[in-house]
């Protein structure tokens, strides 16, 4: 089997999401609790983590090009 090549263009916001998700999920890595029935759930987790930080974020924080 050939392995398929999988292109990605991810907005900047998308990429800050992977980024911070990366690093949460790293932690359950180094952690040593990701098993193969863990995986999925893990990296979900971790995802939803980054999502609820940067919603917290982005209602606490006003940038300089947001009007209040």
């Amino acid at each position: 089997m050939e392995d398929e090549k999988v292109y990605l263009k991810l907005h900047p916001s998308e990429n800050a999401v992977l980024q911070a998700s990366a690093r949460v999920y790293s932690g359950y890595l180094a952690a040593g609790i990701v098993t193969d029935d863990t995986e999925l759930e893990l990296i979900v987790r971790s995802v939803d983590i980054a999502l609820r930080m940067a919603g917290i974020i982005d209602q606490r924080v006003q940038c300089e090009d947001e009007v209040m």
